[in-house]
């Protein structure tokens, strides 16, 4: 019993050399996080005659992507056709406030990611897409 109480420490030798065992209980053990961000789209207008400031939400840790597709809408782009953009990548990231916990402060904010680079009075499809701190 007294070996499961007794908190290990990793600096002292790894569990499987010691003698006897350093003990048995990990204190703050984080699990890796596997749930994807959602991004909420709040907004978007053109602030001017060549770009697009589009306003976003995430509700964990994350880096969002925007990208903006002259004329022709290109289906269901892929995150790495996003990050591709031309001029870009045109991103916004959260981090993580602690190491220990999937938390920011930041969650659940308002935040804008500019395109830039477009043409005047072009029609645009813009697409945006997030990926969680931890891929």
């Amino acid at each position: 019993q007294a070996y499961v109480e007794t908190v290990f420490s990793s600096l002292v030798l790894p569990p499987l050399i010691a003698e006897p065992a350093n003990g048995g209980r990990i204190d703050m053990v984080r699990t890796w996080d596997t749930t994807p961000p959602v991004l909420l789209f709040i907004e978007a207008e053109a602030r001017d005659e060549t770009s697009i400031t589009v306003t976003l939400q995430l509700d964990e840790p994350a880096t969002a992507y925007c990208r903006a597709y002259l004329g022709a809408d290109p289906g269901t782009p892929t995150l790495a056709d996003v990050r591709a953009a031309p001029g870009g990548p045109f991103a916004y990231s959260i981090p993580s406030s602690s190491p220990l916990r999937i938390y920011s402060a930041s969650a659940q904010q308002n935040f804008d990611i500019t395109v830039s680079g477009l043409v005047r009075e072009g029609l645009y499809f813009v697409y945006c897409v997030a990926e969680d701190d931890e891929a």
